[in-house]
């Protein structure tokens, strides 16, 4: 049968449709919202009994009800918001707090898709309900089919996280009530039905409920945390005589550095509801008791759903987490940590001067959002402003350069920093030889309130680190602090740390030979202000810098920066540093190119050609050249070596000569074109 979709709903992206009295949806008809389109309702949403095909409303927008939702049909298959496996969008739903849906003989639902959990990554998959069950066999057998587990506790289908008794995850029998906040693990080790409908090759799964839009007042305890130390407690037994050092963790703070607290004041919650959330408000006292301020926040830490999809990439450092850290006034690190999108559960930090009484988190309208990105209430970020004045200082590629535009830019910085923003972030993205981020990302911060040399709130440690780049603590005057030896994902630094190195580290597995990129991102002001690719750089002439000691070679951070990372001949975990408003004196750690080059091999200048000189003992050799973003120029392979070889390059430049015997000896030189 041919659909028909009700024409003054296909209307364009980020359009809107205000209907301020009731809606009914009574037949067939077909009824879609495009993404990014807003359907609002000021009234109700009535779906009537005659509606009753699959899918006859398809959301792959978003859909606001100010008034009650109704819908007659009992599966809820009738009106489905998808989930695009190809473009990520997913459609949502807002119902206001003021007007719950009622639980009803199984009506009034709605249908959400997502995405399934790969058990390969996960042992227990996080989940979220965002729809109200009488219990949790009700949830179990609704979302998934078949029958609960619950009669041991490792064979049991859920467990939820405990709050408010003991940090620890609890199983749940099938009479036992489950809310719409609790943050819920699934057995994808011992259910094996749960094991068979979560098939990954499936990818897509329809979950159907009453939306549990609501408002709900969560208590969380902070008692229930040991007083004494890590080593004290790792090693005593929870409720169900575990350890808890077999599953707490510690996702901000460092072992060594601050055992007294380490692993304690985390406590998870699901996101209730068909729509996003947005934490960036947590620490924000602007708003009437809402029950979203806590003067000790610390931070908000999400697992990460990067390998979940099929157009993001491989994780090549495994599962990891997504955290942003807050230090009373700003936050820090990952943005994409304050959106919870439906399913989804995240863990809120208390800091370590968090009193013992307890908090109430209450979920209510002011958290939902469509946006994917959060509605911070801070300072305003950069305009977008094109190519300014700016655009000489930054625009160039060539070390040479930025080396010599930092004779001025520190006394510039420090004259003038009491008139300019007090928050920088750059943000380094590790990306494939494919270009497919890989997960690995680290952030450097620039805030005034950051002291070098000690534990600072808006630093993170890198808990989930495999490979990749990682930070390390900094001393006031440039040199690493050994003791601890910190492995960081968030480094503060304070504005007049200038010229002086922010350790930097990159870490791969035995063996691995892969070449990647490395890309940034920039943030002013907050985190929320990203800087567009025309801004090019901070507006106030600040500037991160990247130094790659092994080809000596220093570049402005700029938003289309992109390096190339070379497949590593020997360890090199020290040969990047990153600096702010800087780079290294000459003679110092400044490496000279010559100590690179292997035996004969080099590449001369012969008038306006380059040309390359062989080591006698080699018969062939591939040649690569690349320009300081990485970018290959050109590659030749089997070159006789007999002769002189002329480069060919085509502009004036900076370039990186790569050259390989047959016999596996590797000349890497630097030269000006």
């Amino acid at each position: 049968m041919k659909k028909y979709y009700l024409p003054f709903l296909c209307v364009g992206l980020l359009s809107g449709t205000l209907l301020s009295q009731n809606t009914f949806v009574t037949g067939n008809a077909k009824v879609k919202v495009q993404p990014g389109t807003l359907f609002y309702h000021g009234g109700s949403f009535n779906v009537k009994a005659a509606a009753s095909d699959d899918r006859v409303i398809v959301n792959d927008g978003n859909i606001k009800i100010n008034g009650a939702f109704v819908n007659e049909v009992a599966d809820g298959k009738n009106f489905v918001s998808t989930y695009d496996e190809i473009t990520e969008n997913y459609g949502q739903v807002i119902i206001a707090t003021t007007n719950p849906t009622v639980v009803s003989a199984n009506l009034n639902r709605l249908t959400m898709e997502k995405q399934s959990i790969n058990q390969d990554d996960f042992s227990w998959g996080q989940f979220a309900i965002p729809y109200r069950f009488a219990n949790v066999g009700e949830a179990y057998s609704t979302l998934f089919g078949g029958t609960y587990s619950g009669a041991n506790r490792y064979v049991s289908s859920f467990m939820v996280w405990d709050n408010i008794t003991r940090p620890e995850y609890d199983h749940k029998f099938a009479n036992i009530a489950i809310e719409p906040t609790d943050y819920v693990i699934l057995n994808l080790t011992n259910d094996s039905h749960l094991m068979t409908e979560m098939d990954f090759g499936q990818r897509l799964f329809e979950y159907s409920g009453t939306p549990s839009n609501g408002a709900y007042n969560v208590t969380f305890r902070p008692s229930i945390y040991p007083t004494s130390a890590w080593s004290a407690w790792k090693n005593t037994l929870n409720s169900h005589r575990e350890k808890y050092s077999t599953y707490i963790e510690e996702h901000i703070r460092d072992l060594v550095a601050n055992e007294d607290n380490y692993g304690r004041y985390y406590f998870q919650f699901g996101n209730p509801y068909t729509s996003n959330i947005d934490l960036s408000r947590l620490g924000q006292n602007e708003l009437n008791g809402d029950g979203m301020y806590f003067t000790d926040l610390a931070g908000v830490v999400k697992i990460s759903s990067m390998d979940w999809g099929q157009t993001t990439g491989v994780d090549v450092a495994g599962v990891g987490k997504v955290r942003a850290t807050w230090n009373g006034t700003t936050w820090a690190g990952n943005v994409n940590a304050l959106i919870v999108k439906p399913f989804e559960g995240f863990y809120i930090a208390l800091n370590d001067a968090a009193d013992r009484n307890d908090r109430t988190f209450s979920f209510t309208d002011g958290l939902k959002t469509f946006a994917n990105t959060p509605a911070f209430p801070g300072g305003a970020g950069p305009s977008n402003r094109g190519l300014d004045q700016n655009e000489d200082f930054f625009s160039s590629d060539q070390s040479a350069e930025a080396e010599d535009r930092l004779a001025n830019l520190s006394t510039l910085v420090l004259s003038s920093s009491s008139s300019r923003s007090s928050f920088y972030q750059l943000g380094l993205n590790l990306y494939t030889e494919d270009d497919i981020q890989t997960g690995n990302t680290v952030y450097v911060v620039v805030d005034t309130k950051t002291q070098s040399g000690i534990a600072q709130p808006l630093e993170s440690d890198y808990d989930d680190f495999q490979k990749g780049f990682f930070l390390s603590q900094e001393n006031a005057n440039g040199s690493e602090v050994n003791s601890p030896n910190r492995i960081m994902q968030i480094n503060a630094i304070n504005p007049r740390y200038v010229s002086k190195p922010i350790p930097l580290f990159f870490q791969t597995n035995e063996g691995d030979m892969s070449a990647y990129y490395v890309k940034a991102d920039l943030f002013y002001k907050n985190i929320f202000s990203k800087l567009n690719p025309e801004d090019i750089n901070f507006v106030d002439g600040n500037s991160f810098f990247f130094y790659d000691k092994i080809q000596d070679v220093l570049l402005p951070i700029t938003t289309d920066f992109s390096y190339y990372i070379e497949r590593p001949e020997e360890a090199q975990s020290s040969r990047y540093v990153v600096y702010w408003n800087g780079g290294p004196e000459a003679g110092s750690e400044r490496m000279s190119v010559s100590d690179e080059i292997a035996g004969k091999t080099e590449v001369y200048k012969d008038g306006e050609t380059h040309k390359i000189r062989f080591n006698e003992t080699w018969s062939s050799a591939d040649i690569a050249v690349y320009d300081m973003t990485g970018r290959s120029i050109f590659k030749k392979e089997g070159v006789k070596t007999n002769v002189d070889f002329t480069l060919d390059l085509p502009n004036t430049s900076v370039y990186v000569v790569k050259i390989q015997s047959n016999t596996g000896e590797t000349v890497t030189q630097k030269i000006l074109r």
